[in-house]
């Protein structure tokens, strides 16, 4: 069932909901936030926000398929990203992997896609959802040294939904 609602109340929702749940048990676990984890993650969670409101656009603009075969790209830039950042070795062996996982979802996605509208716009939005889940890992690579994943996850959450909010 498709909802009828603009996709950025569904990525405001879809984060809310998910916070409701990481709180509960983030408090049950007797844990606490403070401002230092909440200003540690604001990037992270400002990143994610968006990029679930973007994708969540994107699908009710342009083919699921698209929005499936350009997020499959991401791997692809990720390597580029990670070749430079943090000087991983890309061999020749994970160039190929890459390049046949995506091909591998162009043909599943093309093939069972019997929905022939598209839409330029939702395309791009598509490829900006898709550069801002990159951001979003390497931002939050980047942090993981100073606050654990569940912490992490439950600030995302809410931070994101109040990115989305207004």
């Amino acid at each position: 069932a498709r909802l009828e609602m603009p996709g950025i109340q569904i990525a405001f929702w879809r984060q809310f909901i998910g916070f409701g749940v990481y709180i509960v048990v983030f408090l049950l676990m007797g844990r606490r936030l403070t401002w230092r984890m909440v200003r540690l993650v604001l990037p992270v969670g400002v990143i994610l926000g968006l990029e679930i409101g973007v994708f969540f656009t994107a699908l009710k603009t342009t083919t699921v398929a698209n929005c499936t075969i350009i997020g499959s790209l991401q791997p692809i830039l990720l390597l580029a990203v990670a070749s430079r950042r943090y000087r991983e070795t890309i061999t020749g062996w994970l160039l190929g992997a890459s390049t046949v996982a995506v091909g591998g979802v162009v043909l599943v996605m093309w093939g069972a896609s019997s929905d022939a509208v598209w839409s330029p716009r939702g395309d791009l939005l598509a490829l900006l959802a898709m550069v801002l889940f990159s951001a979003y890992f390497v931002v939050a690579k980047d942090i993981r040294a100073s606050i654990d994943t569940f912490t992490l996850q439950t600030v995302v959450m809410i931070v994101g939904a109040l990115t989305v909010l207004p």
